[in-house]
């Protein structure tokens, strides 16, 4: 079964082939392609019948085709052509059926209006000329339409393709020659030797080819040629003066119709120009000339010109456009002058190839449409030309420019301009001949570059200066790399082949270019740079690496090169994929030079990151972190919510949102599962946010499944073994373990503490934090506790980075992003020995630093100072940055998670 596809009215896709409808005023126009080494079969349904156009029966009933070099036909029909179903002459349907091969078949349909119908309309199109004239019948009866082609049931009319009778009683059609001369033919006469005929519902239509025993060539306007050179300029006279009149293919004909009583006589006359005689070529032009007055078509000398329409392919353009394009329309006496530069938009250019050498020709259509009136009637006509233009072919020999990127250690090759259907197939050296293919899998970048202002384009080729057919050298301090080269190229579809050759030489300094290598950790990028010997600056992301951004990355240099470690809820960072307890991110670098920040290198680091995102705390607590993913750029985090839309994120920055809540809140569901119970909410975008989605950007839409599993039975095994014992017990010297606890106190009485169920913590900016680390069990003596460090991170991981100091050597960082008060502790109750505990207060300021810290991790390494090392500096009992050796016992401490909101 054949494929047949219905094509409305838009444009659509079929594969790689289009297939475009358009309404031209008084013409369909059908753009199918590409079909190039294909032949396409056109058909026009008609009351239910194909009827295959044949290039005769085209121009017979308004059908006119050509391809242009991409292989695209171009259908145009007439409004009135033989085939269109027409109400009131007012609006037009016309159904084309095109065929490409057996399987391949299409359908395809048009409905156009045209209200605005001339008393006479001319057209003249590459293939044929038609007139059309609004006349009524002496009685004022409508009669009907012409009907060409084949009906229902005459499949043997349908093969033939041959047309019928017009359907009205008309007795003749009478051919007048240009010395007057009536030459009468029978309306079947006519019919069979191409003419077409009808009557519409308001227009008697006569169309003929543009060359046929009954036409005749006339030359209009020679005789003021010397007249107009006196007033133009004198590019513009020389032009004219070549001009001998304007040739025009004319066919003047009365059809004459009625019954044997009454009989009525219409008149119709149609001129079209020919190319040679009626265009000039300049260097970077084409000149077309019309005459003023086309005198074939009027029937005296004063005529009233009351619009003119100037386009390119059917399509009238505004005089924006037109002066974009550089396309003019001058007005003059006796000829009117349509000037189009070479290489305009809406033309193509064709290549040839003659013994080697590459020629092109540049081919337009040009359209003009005139709407007078004659003073001695009140009659207008429209006269309209779609004229194709081809220029001879053109010299314009291919140059090749070369340019050393050092940078990228490659030589850039320019070749061209060439025309569209040009193809690059195979570059050849000395040593070896490469294939496109080949030479791309050796590191050579081909591209295509379209140039400015024209539709021709040129081939970029870089090339790597280390290639094995590049010939290294030294000269004055300076690498030399050279070789000649040979590039192949073939013109499509008719596969002519020709050659440009270059010798390539690129110099450069003796240079080592940078480097990007890179590894990933459980929680950080780690970027390694190579200097080299160029200046060059680092891009992470869209960022550039400016100094304090480098500070706050852990930047270490070493001369030769230097390292960053980047977090992975760095803004830098791209995030892929989310999975519940991984994250794929992805960290792009770039090398660019310094002054053009021209990128040079590139490097991209993809990991999958083993992550908390989504964590289930003992006390009921639930936090979920919702990066913004690659997929939704538009999206703002900070507008997601859960279930319950009044519930969002605690913190958020422009590339994540931090969420915290309690399983039996924010519309949380639960559900049993076997012995554990199940709680799960929704990271989304509101329904109002969604509304008001901006309809451009086709994004997906923002999902986040947060689950948390609670066992709700569970069931520990505690083994014992009961022996009686053999003697009391009594207490030996032995030695001990003493243990260091950090807690959080509720309030500045260090009276009450969080427990481990209360966290995370959820506090905000600007409250105080109260912190105690406390040596157990308390020892009477000299036995003291110091606080060698404290900082804080954004991971539990005591080492991950950043991190920020609060406490160094017992002293407090005066520039910390978090303000520290270390507080004094005295004997109560409750402390019996002060020396052995530390207190103090942190202050959850707004700093710049911490702005996209969404939880902290506070962290201390305590010393346990032994009176028998005096000499240990941080249990000197101050505040002091002084060195020395470790004598004494070091514990580590941790609390948190505590989220800022």
């Amino acid at each position: 079964m054949r494929e047949r596809e219905e094509v409305k009215k838009w444009d659509i896709q079929r594969g790689k082939r289009c297939i475009k409808t358009e309404c031209l005023e008084n013409l369909f126009r059908f753009d199918v392609g590409p079909v190039t080494g294909r032949r396409l079969e056109v058909a026009a349904v008609y009351n239910g019948s194909q009827v295959v156009l044949t290039r005769s029966l085209a121009s017979q009933c308004g059908f006119s085709s050509s391809m242009d070099t991409s292989g695209t036909v171009h259908i145009y029909a007439s409004l009135l052509n033989c085939f269109s179903h027409s109400q009131k002459d007012q609006a037009f349907s016309l159904e084309l059926e095109l065929r490409l091969s057996k399987d391949q078949v299409y359908s395809v349909s048009e409905t156009c209006e045209n209200k605005d119908w001339a008393s006479r309309e001319i057209l003249c199109l590459k293939d044929f000329m038609e007139v059309s004239v609004q006349r009524v019948m002496p009685d004022g009866h409508i009669l009907p339409k012409a009907s060409y082609g084949s009906r229902p049931g005459n499949p043997r009319r349908a093969a033939e393709k041959q047309p019928e009778d017009p359907g009205f009683p008309s007795t003749a059609v009478v051919f007048l020659s240009q010395s007057g001369e009536e030459h009468p033919l029978e309306v079947s006469e006519a019919l069979r030797k191409g003419y077409g005929l009808s009557l519409t519902q308001s227009r008697l239509v006569l169309r003929s080819p543009l060359s046929t025993a009954e036409t005749y060539v006339q030359q209009v306007c020679s005789h003021k040629t010397e007249e107009v050179c006196l007033l133009s300029d004198l590019l513009l006279c020389v032009l004219l003066l070549q001009v001998s009149g304007v040739p025009l293919t004319v066919l003047k004909a009365s059809i004459v119709f009625g019954t044997k009583w009454l009989a009525s006589r219409i008149d119709a006359a149609a001129a079209c120009p020919i190319l040679q005689g009626s265009v000039s070529f300049s260097k970077g032009s084409i000149r077309w000339f019309l005459p003023r007055l086309i005198t074939p078509l009027v029937s005296s000398g004063q005529v009233t010109l009351l619009g003119v329409g100037l386009g390119v392919n059917g399509q009238r353009l505004d005089a924006a456009d037109l002066k974009a394009r550089g396309i003019s329309f001058t007005v003059s006496d006796p000829y009117n002058v349509v000037e189009i530069p070479i290489g305009a938009k809406g033309g193509h250019y064709k290549s040839v190839v003659q013994e080697g050498v590459y020629l092109m020709s540049y081919s337009v259509e040009p359209m003009v449409e005139l709407l007078w009136t004659e003073d001695v009637s009140t009659e207008d006509t429209r006269y309209k030309i779609l004229f194709p233009i081809s220029t001879p072919l053109l010299y314009q020999p291919p140059q090749v420019t070369q340019d050393t990127d050092s940078a990228e250690h490659m030589l850039k090759v320019s070749i061209g301009p060439f025309a569209p259907d040009v193809v690059l197939f195979n570059i050849s050296f000395p040593s070896e001949s490469l294939t496109l293919e080949q030479s791309i899998s050796r590191g050579f970048r081909v591209e295509e570059q379209a140039l400015e202002h024209s539709n021709l384009k040129s081939f970029i080729i870089h090339i790597p200066l280390t290639d094995n057919a590049m010939v290294k050298s030294e000269d004055s301090g300076l690498i030399v790399y050279s070789a000649p080269v040979t590039f192949w190229l073939v013109v499509l579809p008719e596969l002519q082949a020709f050659s440009l050759s270059a010798s390539l030489e690129a110099q450069l300094r003796d240079t080592v270019l940078p480097s990007v290598t890179g590894a990933c950790d459980g929680q950080n990028f780690r970027v390694l740079v190579s200097s080299g010997s160029e200046q060059f600056q680092v891009l992470l992301g869209k960022n550039l690496l400016t100094p304090a951004l480098a500070q706050t990355y852990a930047f270490v240099e070493n001369g030769t090169h230097f390292t960053i470690t980047v977090p992975i809820l760095a803004p830098e960072v791209a995030y892929e994929a989310i999975e519940a307890s991984t994250v794929k991110a992805r960290l792009e670098v770039g090398l660019v030079s310094p002054n053009e920040r021209k990128l040079f290198k590139e490097f991209s680091l993809s990991c999958n990151f083993y992550s908390t995102v989504i964590e289930c705390f003992p006390n009921g607590t639930i936090t979920a972190l919702a990066l913004k993913l690659e997929s939704v750029p538009n999206l703002d985090p900070g507008r997601l919510t859960l279930v319950d839309p009044e519930c969002g994120p605690v913190f958020s920055t422009e590339h994540y949102a931090f969420f915290s809540f309690n399983a039996n809140s924010c519309g949380t569901t639960r559900q049993f599962v076997g012995s554990s119970m199940v709680y799960v909410n929704d990271i989304s975008l509101p329904d109002e946010v969604l509304s008001q989605k901006d309809k451009k950007h086709d994004e997906p839409e923002y999902h986040l499944r947060v689950t948390c599993l609670y066992d709700t039975n569970t069931t520990s095994g505690l083994s014992l073994l009961v022996r009686p014992r053999a003697s009391e017990p009594f207490a030996e010297t032995a030695t001990g373990k003493l243990h260091v606890h950090m807690r959080m106190a509720r309030d500045e009485s260090f009276s009450d503490f969080y427990t481990d169920e209360d966290f995370p913590l959820s506090k905000a900016q600007q409250e105080a934090l109260w912190f105690e680390v406390e040596l157990e069990p308390a020892l009477k003596g000299r036995v003291s506790l110091e606080l060698e460090k404290c900082w804080v991170t954004e991971d539990q991981e005591r080492t991950s980075t950043p991190a920020w100091d609060l406490i160094s050597n017992g002293c407090v960082v005066p520039d910390s992003p978090l303000p520290v008060k270390l507080v004094p502790v005295w004997e109560d109750s409750r402390v019996r020995f002060p020396p052995q505990l530390k207190r103090f207060q942190l202050l959850l300021a707004t700093s710049t630093t911490l702005k996209n810290s969404p939880q902290l991790f506070v962290h201390c390494d305590v010393t346990i100072c032994d009176p028998r090392n005096p000499m240990d500096p941080v249990c000197s009992g101050h505040c002091s940055k002084l060195q020395g050796p470790r004598v004494s016992t070091q514990e580590h401490v941790s609390s948190g998670p505590i989220f800022m909101s």
